[in-house]
């Protein structure tokens, strides 16, 4: 049992807080009493962490730690081996300390916890799960609020969690609120001022999904979305493009789609990552879906993932 007074769930996480963390889904009680996976306490975060092995402008890491600075609104520290991350606020708003906290912050958590985390969100279907990964711009948040808006209930968003279970690969759940650009709030019939920023100046904004799986779901399909810039004339109309990639052309876009992935360098685990993406490249298809900019609307997008994940569940 933690002493800390807030306890949420996520990606199979019980994490206990010293302070409120609105976006997570909360604890139930028979899990709150239990010994937390993942502790978020408030702290000094020490100006060095040894020698990293990776390190940006604003981060630093090496296997067991990993220091993030944003000038102005907090630094952080996730060591422990992702059991534990600390907080320093340094003038930032709640808001801002919580935006950085839920982006790499908690890549970091999960990576370190040995976790193989792509770029991209997940929903439930009737068929399993199909993740969406892809490369900032790609139109991972606009494929997802149209998906949603269809019904399918959300397991993730920036950062899918997949785990291999006894039957399979398997998405674990993330928590309840989205990160959305303002694009996708408007397709999900929201005004963007009804709802929280996700920081002070930024048009994305947080979301609660209407649906979300609190459960893990079976994976079934990757989609590697991918945005490119058509030629066509005006009266050719550019086309989606899906191709189910082959063993190595897959293992190369799972590795490309690693959330953070010099994170993974940083923590040392290379070579398990390259066997889980290896392992994942063969147990489920791995299709990439090229859509043209202009064209194709998200609409048509979201009809050719469903029409993949159909193929799939059709044998």
């Amino acid at each position: 049992m933690s002493d800390a007074p807030h306890h949420y769930v996520a990606y199979g996480l019980h994490v206990a807080s010293d302070w409120p963390l609105p976006e997570l889904g909360e604890a139930p009680p028979e899990v709150a009493a239990t010994a937390p996976d993942l502790r978020v306490v408030r702290g000094a975060v020490p100006d060095r962490i040894g020698e990293p092995r990776e390190q940006r402008v604003t981060w630093a890491a090496r296997p067991g730690a990993w220091r993030h600075e944003i000038p102005g609104v907090a630094r952080y520290l996730v060591h422990d081996d992702g059991r534990e991350v600390v907080v320093e606020p340094t003038g930032g708003t709640d808001a801002d300390v919580r935006a950085f906290l839920f982006g790499s912050t908690l890549g970091a958590v999960l990576h370190q916890r040995q976790m193989f985390v792509l770029h991209g969100c997940a929903v439930a279907t009737e068929h399993g799960a199909v993740a969406v990964a892809g490369v900032s711009g790609a139109g991972k948040s606009t494929t997802l609020a149209e998906l949603a808006h269809r019904g399918h209930p959300v397991l993730s968003d920036d950062k899918t969690v997949v785990h291999f279970g006894d039957a399979g690969p398997e998405v674990l759940s993330g928590y309840p609120t989205l990160r959305l650009w303002e694009d996708a709030v408007v397709r999900l019939g929201e005004a963007p001022d009804d709802l929280a920023p996700l920081r002070e100046g930024r048009r994305k904004y947080l979301y609660r999904a209407p649906a979300f799986r609190s459960e893990p779901a079976p994976l079934r399909l990757v989609v590697v979305l991918n945005a490119y810039r058509s030629t066509a004339s005006s009266g050719d109309a550019p086309a989606i493009r899906a191709e189910r990639l082959g063993a190595h052309d897959a293992v190369q876009a799972l590795l490309l789609q690693t959330y953070r992935r010099r994170m993974v360098n940083g923590a040392g685990l290379q070579a398990e990552h390259f066997a889980w993406t290896a392992r994942l490249a063969g147990a489920v298809p791995i299709v990439q879906l090229d859509r043209p900019t202009p064209g194709e609307t998200v609409e048509a997008v979201a009809d050719a993932i469903e029409r993949q994940l159909a193929a799939v569940a059709e044998g």
